[in-house]
């Protein structure tokens, strides 16, 4: 979405041409993404440690490099069997990921081998400095935003906790990313990369009960820069029904605990609120 190209999907993963400024660019702004990988061969295998025994010699790749390996599936192999692989075929690897490692990415009976863009786990948030026990993870959130189809209205998090949907609706909203203050760990050039978006008239309303996850959500709001944006409400679930006095466009929130409580007002906040 963010290159305006079309991507190919599999589990867990989607591949697409893209330059490596662009690769970049997504690695920066992007939501729902952990890492992304510059492939450099892929294939698919019964056997996956034969046929990249074979095919390692290959890669160019260039001493020293580093290695590291995200695997699922039933295997009869470990990661460790991957790193021994690369170590009897290329060279003995370094174990710290930077940008520009070899990543080996395996799942079930296919293998991406590619070279890390920006070495840093973008599915982690900066500003998740108050937490909750029930926080979904950014990503998460972050598609439970986009599957509601909403790029303009108003959208409501009833059970806001630490604020995490919320302010996912406001970066996506205000075309930020979550990468803001982490440019120091990207490579050099991202600079260069950062333009964002445009931005999105959505309003994003963050609701809770207790004073306590209120006062969460503002000051994670405020490390991610988005307080302008989010805005903050004392409302009790069960008062939502009168206390909106707005057409509201979704409801994006995860129920953990009081799920009697919230399905029985749900109907009656749908209703009013014309969803």
């Amino acid at each position: 979405e963010l290159l305006n190209t079309k991507a190919v999907e599999g589990t867990g993963y989607v591949t697409f041409s893209a330059s490596s400024e662009d690769l970049l660019r997504i690695a920066f702004l992007g939501q729902s993404i952990e890492r992304v990988i510059s492939i450099i061969d892929e294939f698919e295998s019964d056997d996956i440690i034969s046929e990249m025994t074979t095919r390692a010699p290959k890669w160019p790749i260039q001493k020293p490099y580093s290695t590291w390996c995200s695997r699922s599936g039933d295997h009869d192999f470990s990661s460790s069997d991957v790193y021994s692989t690369f170590a009897e075929t290329i060279g003995n690897p370094s174990y710290k990921v930077k940008a520009g490692s070899i990543a080996v990415i395996i799942r079930n009976n296919h293998c991406f081998v590619g070279v890390d863009i920006a070495g840093v786990d973008t599915s982690k948030r900066d500003y998740k400095v108050f937490a909750n026990r029930f926080s979904l993870k950014g990503p998460l959130a972050y598609c439970l935003v986009r599957l509601t189809g909403v790029k303009e209205g108003t959208v409501i998090d009833p059970y806001s906790r630490d604020g995490t949907i919320a302010i996912e609706a406001a970066l996506f909203a205000k075309g930020q990313g979550p990468n803001k203050f982490r440019t120091r760990e990207f490579p050099k050039g991202i600079e260069k990369v950062m333009v964002t978006p445009e931005a999105k008239k959505l309003k994003v309303i963050s609701s809770d009960s207790m004073n306590s996850n209120l006062q969460a959500a503002k000051k994670n709001a405020t490390i991610a820069q988005v307080h302008r944006e989010v805005q903050v409400r004392h409302y009790p679930v069960q008062d939502l029904d009168w206390r909106l006095n707005e057409p509201i466009d979704a409801i994006i929130t995860s129920v953990n605990a009081p799920t009697e409580e919230f399905w029985k007002v749900a109907p009656k906040i749908f209703e009013e609120s014309g969803i």
